[in-house]
């Protein structure tokens, strides 16, 4: 939920501020302008397409101009927060912004490398990055302070975990290791040596071909049924817990039955989730607040 800002260096295209601006929008009386809806735009493309080497061409950008309503909401949205953010006195400070800005342009060689990232990433000036950084912190300066104010009932937490129980069900957990060989005689001569008191660790690590394990004893850790190739789990399923197969080199080191987890092991999860709950839903109180105008017969 919390707002980035990601600066690419990706193809360079024009940018569409170059039309006449307008208003495309107003936020209790906050303007909000075409060249900022087309920047939004612009940027969703290099997002979604430039990163996969996708030219953005003007086909491109007309085939995708019907989004531009959802981007002009999002935009509306974000205004919401951030009016709310400066009248609680979370409004981004200046220098702290400017900080940050000089840290991100240390990571050019200079300042006509760094313009040139700029002007590749789709972004028009510094000037616009740093409304952009400021933007994005107070954004996030008001979720932060948000949050600690939000307090999540135990007993709606408790209810909510007996409800829905089923979807907190773990599965079947098995913890296996193995020495992989090439041959059933090879498998075979592992065993009896096994059988004559070697250790399965030391023989994993002098034996197997297997790269990911042949190095930690044959231990290939614990996971959920499934995970295994299904001849080989089958096999392991047969076994009791440093018990090993007679055909395959399998040791099962520990077995863990499906289980739904108690309240406790799933507390935060839930929490989480009522907050995010919670966060969206003055959110939308916040929007519904607002009084909104949204003029799309202005965007081209």
């Amino acid at each position: 939920m919390k707002r980035f800002l990601m600066v690419g260096l990706l193809v360079l295209l024009p940018f569409a501020a170059a039309q006449q601006d307008v208003v495309v929008a107003e936020v209790d009386g906050e303007p909000i302008l075409l060249s900022e809806l087309d920047l939004q735009f612009e940027l969703f493309l290099r997002g979604v397409f430039g990163q996969q080497g996708v030219p953005i061409t003007d086909e491109l950008r007309a085939r995708f101009a019907p989004l531009k309503a959802q981007i002009l909401e999002r935009l509306v949205r974000d205004r919401v927060v951030l009016q709310a953010a400066r009248k609680a006195g979370l409004a981004a400070p200046e220098e702290a912004v400017r900080e940050r800005l000089m840290g991100i342009k240390e990571q050019f060689p200079d300042q006509a490398a760094f313009e040139s990232a700029l002007e590749a990433s789709g972004i028009p000036s510094e000037d616009v990055l740093l409304r952009l950084m400021r933007e994005a912190q107070t954004y996030n300066n008001y979720l932060d302070w948000l949050r600690p104010q939000l307090r999540i009932s135990e007993p709606a937490m408790r209810l909510y975990y007996y409800l829905d129980r089923a979807s907190f069900a773990e599965p079947e957990e098995l913890c296996v290791s193995h020495i992989l060989v090439r041959t059933r005689e090879e498998a075979e001569a592992v065993l009896e040596r096994l059988d004559a008191g070697e250790a399965f660790e030391d023989l994993a690590n002098q034996l197997s071909i297997d790269p990911g394990s042949n190095t930690t004893g044959g231990a290939l850790g614990c996971h959920p049924a499934g995970t295994f190739i299904e001849p080989f789990e089958r096999a392991a399923r047969r076994l009791e817990v440093g018990e090993l197969t007679r055909i395959h080199v399998i040791r099962l080191d520990g077995f863990r039955p499906a289980r739904i987890p108690p309240f406790e092991a799933v507390r935060g999860e839930i929490e989480a989730r009522f907050l995010d709950r919670a966060v969206q839903q003055h959110l939308n109180y916040l929007f519904e607040q607002a009084e909104v105008h949204t003029f799309l017969d202005r965007v081209p």
